[in-house]
């Protein structure tokens, strides 16, 4: 079982680790911690959403997903509501360019979650 659940934090890893050696990874030393954590779910935005510094509206603004983007989710955040959506924050990484921050609820569809066996 401890192996089903190590396999594919190091693929993630791994992955990420690659990316990093060809020089694709912006702000690494931040993402660092993350990757070592089990993701909770894989999803995409269903509109175009703005990644956030921190799980809130105020929040710095640090890239845009646009409607499609697919990513991992991290960490599961507050819950808000905004523009009469109710909802949770996710910590999200983009597999594809490692941009990484908060995006809402409301504007992402999760595909599957990963279960760790917990």
């Amino acid at each position: 079982m401890l192996m089903v659940r190590i396999l594919p934090a190091c693929l993630i890893a791994l992955l990420f680790l690659s990316w990093a050696d060809m020089g694709l990874c912006q702000g690494w030393d931040d993402f660092e911690y993350y990757i070592y954590q089990d993701p909770i779910a894989v999803g995409h935005t269903t509109a175009k959403v703005n990644i956030r510094a921190e799980p809130s509206i105020d929040a710095e603004i640090l890239d845009v997903f646009f409607e499609g983007n697919k990513f991992i989710i991290i960490e599961k955040g507050p819950q808000d509501t905004i523009a009469g959506f109710t909802d949770y924050w996710y910590f999200v990484a983009d597999e594809a360019d490692i941009n990484y921050g908060w995006v809402f609820g409301a504007y992402i569809a999760i595909e599957y979650y990963f279960d760790w066996g917990d």
